[in-house]
């Protein structure tokens, strides 16, 4: 592990970019109900929902894209992360004979990359009056009311909060952070945040905690992302190694009794959101003879932070 780099992930902004602000509750319906609004019935479909269901505990997603194994990308008009289900709205022209082959086809590849069940459907057509439309809109309310009474019956259900996952605030209240943990940090200043730092514009990919503690936040290496030209980060399919390779000359040392809290920067390569994810606490397990080349092993899954409040 590089244990004071300035290149292992610095922050990309500086003090001619403004730091990230969180948007308001109602920017963020605004612009959810605003991607839907070229198609007519989806767009009433899912306003109605919105503003009947009127349940702040249960997250909507409207258009949420999905990265197929070809490449190209699928838009689900509804998800409910919570209960990681997909809901689409058919129009007449999605039931026609020549296009129903075609989008079961691919509704079954969004199923299976993503790992859902089977797609909910609410079928429209356009010869339908809007008492029809009303009402079949408002079975789907009651299927998502359904879902909810059933989640929270099972102890499943996890109320959704507008920001939560973004904030230090937050999780600096619970006290503690797991790998299981939708945690989900902005910018390199609100996992400094977590830890009572407060950084405007923060330049430096780790930063110490206490004498061989740190919070490091690598780039992770990923397909479809820009690669570093200085380090390469690869994160183990299992989640608990990371090889860190150094790309460029210079002798940054390595201290093999540091731990780190590992925040990297991570693309969902499936839902395509781009965050800082929480990983575990590493250690060095191994450098090769080069010196370039370190591999860490994960020691912890949590992190406690009341030390740091």
């Amino acid at each position: 592990m590089v244990e004071d780099s300035i290149h292992a992930s610095a922050e990309e902004e500086g003090p001619t970019r403004k730091p990230w602000s969180m948007p308001t509750e109602v920017d963020y319906y605004s612009k959810m109900l605003k991607s839907i609004k070229s198609k007519r019935y989806e767009s009433y479909a899912v306003s109605r929902v919105v503003h009947l269901l009127d349940d702040p505990e249960i997250e909507l997603v409207t258009q949420k894209p999905i990265r197929l194994a070809d490449g190209t990308l699928a838009l689900l008009d509804l998800f409910l992360p919570q209960f990681n289900l997909g809901i689409e709205i058919d129009e007449l022209h999605h039931l026609d004979a020549g296009t129903r082959e075609y989008d079961r086809a691919r509704e079954q590849a969004v199923i299976d990359i993503a790992d859902l069940p089977p797609l909910v459907h609410l079928g429209v057509e356009t010869t339908d009056s809007l008492d029809t439309l009303k009402e079949k809109t408002d079975d789907l309310i009651r299927d998502i009311c359904g879902w909810k009474r059933a989640a929270i019956t099972r102890g499943t259900f996890l109320p959704f909060s507008y920001g939560d996952r973004y904030r230090p605030e937050y999780w600096r209240a619970r006290g503690r952070i797991t790998t299981e943990d939708d945690i989900q940090m902005p910018r390199i200043r609100q996992v400094l945040a977590l830890f009572g730092i407060d950084v405007q514009f923060p330049r430096r990919g780790t930063h110490s905690l206490h004498e061989n503690f740190q919070v490091w936040m690598p780039t992770l290496d990923q397909k479809d992302v820009t690669p570093r030209k200085d380090w390469k980060n690869v994160l183990s399919d299992t989640g608990d190694i990371i090889t860190q390779t150094q790309l460029i000359d210079g002798d940054f040392g390595h201290n093999e009794d540091m731990r780190s809290v590992v925040f990297a920067k991570y693309k969902d390569p499936i839902f395509l959101d781009t965050y800082y994810r929480f990983l575990g606490i590493f250690r060095v397990a191994g450098i090769d003879d080069t010196g370039r080349v370190v591999t860490l092993r994960r020691e912890q899954t949590e992190i406690d932070l009341t030390p740091y409040l």
